[in-house]
């Protein structure tokens, strides 16, 4: 019974395969679902796109309100002001006077992508500083070096598109989850490596499948909104 409680407490803080929320997602201030946007527009103006399964809670930051990203995708748009804005992400603190900033929080790690304006990303005592069109990423505790990156596939979900460049389909099949209920599995090594393009419309995702059997040749074998491409 206590090797039951234990693991049913561990599947509660952190459900396996994301196959449900976790507690602290269920309690965020605000959530969205599978496949679902939402904006919110908190204290001073700060406007916040959400994307698919995320949730945040305001939390006090140095003594004045900021917030918690839990898990999922937003885009932060702040005001000119005097006073940075901070928020955190997992062990991360960013902190920003103006702009916009994309912060992705999923099972590969955490990606801070500067749309315009700067930005600070702080982890322990180590800071890195953001310009637009930079990115940096905080993989397995490490905090990399930042880096330019092409903001198209970046800003894309905020305009009803995944856009898929050079992607491998495990990838692609990755971020098709994030918004399709069930779940889709690459059957073989050899399909999952397959790179493709695509541009997929997020309010049509069922469609998407289709797609990527009609780029691969792949076949679709379904159980109800479980499918195996093979």
């Amino acid at each position: 019974m206590a090797v039951f409680a234990g693991a049913a407490a561990w599947a509660a803080v952190d459900p396996p395969l994301r196959l449900w929320p976790s507690i602290a997602e269920i309690s965020a201030d605000y959530r969205t679902e599978k496949g679902q946007q939402r904006q919110v527009v908190l204290g001073e103006g700060v406007r916040v796109h959400m994307n698919t399964l995320t949730s945040l809670s305001e939390v006090q930051v140095a003594g004045k309100t900021g917030l918690r990203l839990i898990e999922g995708e937003i885009a932060v748009t702040l005001p000119s002001t005097a006073e940075p804005y901070a928020f955190l992400v997992k062990d991360l603190v960013i902190t920003a006077r103006s702009g916009t900033i994309n912060v992705r929080s999923d099972g590969t790690g955490i990606s801070i992508t500067q749309i315009d304006g700067k930005a600070d990303v702080t982890f322990g005592d180590k800071a890195i500083s953001l310009a637009p069109q930079q990115m940096v990423r905080f993989i397995d505790g490490v905090l990399k070096m930042r880096k330019s990156v092409d903001l198209s596939p970046i800003v894309a979900w905020r305009r009803d598109i995944l856009l898929l460049r050079n992607s491998s389909v495990a990838a692609a099949v990755q971020e098709i989850n994030r918004y399709r209920p069930g779940v889709i599995v690459v059957g073989s090594a050899q399909l999952a490596a397959r790179r493709i393009n695509v541009v997929l419309q997020l309010d049509d995702i069922p469609g998407s499948l289709d797609a990527i059997c009609r780029l691969t040749g792949a076949h679709a074998t379904a159980v109800g909104n479980y499918v195996v491409l093979s």
